[in-house]
């Protein structure tokens, strides 16, 4: 597992009811699209929707799998976009 991940994970299990958890949710489906494995970045994003507390979040993270599954996501957007 990526160190990203790990790190996303810990958040999750700590800080599972803030507002960073969801922060943390959008940062694991980047960081699978980011290995080129949109289908895990879909599963997961599947499994955790009841879990957002942040529409517009959970929307986000779509739009990635979306722009990804186009082949327009890669590091250079990801970069662009915290910029």
């Amino acid at each position: 597992m990526p160190p990203a991940r790990l790190y996303f994970d810990k958040i999750l299990s700590q800080y599972y009811d803030t507002a960073y958890a969801d922060e943390a949710r959008v940062g694991i489906v980047v960081s699978y699209l980011l290995q080129k494995d949109i289908e895990a970045a879909q599963a997961f994003l599947e499994e955790n929707s009841p879990r957002f507390a942040n529409e517009e979040l959970q929307l986000e993270a779509q739009s990635y799998i979306d722009m990804a599954q186009q082949g327009k996501f890669d590091l250079s957007f990801y970069v662009r976009l915290y910029e």
